[in-house]
């Protein structure tokens, strides 16, 4: 992984969504053409989804494969086909943003720990923590992510 930085106030990255079968695809052209290092494919199993990632440069590609888990990456397929789903936004804290979020009426439809699908990142980040939101804002679906680097260098 290219060294993180932590993004406060500002977006940290964008979800793209894809059909479980263009998905090992969807991963190769957005590295070539991006010259990105994507990592995975990981298994989101508490999400029902496999997932490629670049932390560093903000990209993440998703394939929901679990209809009971992944209602809502399903219903986005089926309702606007492949492409950007959710812009994850950079916080300070989490649970702070939450709070502000709940007191003006939206709701977390999933908290996400990103350890669960990649242990290793523990070596070098000390929180990855995200919070999904509902409903959209203004046609936009919106989560919280708390991913702060870790201080100490990282080791093999």
């Amino acid at each position: 992984m290219a060294k993180f930085v932590q993004n406060i106030n500002r977006v940290n990255h964008v979800v793209i969504v894809v059909h479980e079968e263009n998905f090992e695809k969807a991963a190769e052209q957005f590295s070539r053409l991006l010259d990105l290092q994507m990592e995975g494919p990981f298994d989101s199993k508490s999400g029902g989804l496999k997932v490629f990632i670049d932390i560093s440069a903000g990209i993440e590609i998703v394939a929901p494969y679990d209809r009971t888990l992944a209602i809502r990456h399903f219903d986005h397929l089926e309702k606007h086909g492949e492409g950007l789903m959710t812009v994850a936004f950079g916080v300070a804290d989490r649970d702070a943003a939450v709070a502000r979020a709940e007191g003006l009426g939206y709701e977390v439809w999933r908290w996400a720990d990103g350890f669960d699908i990649n242990e290793n990142w523990r070596k070098e980040i000390d929180i990855f923590a995200e919070a999904a939101l509902t409903p959209p804002l203004h046609g936009v679906r919106l989560k919280f992510a708390e991913v702060v680097p870790s201080a100490a260098p990282a080791t093999e």
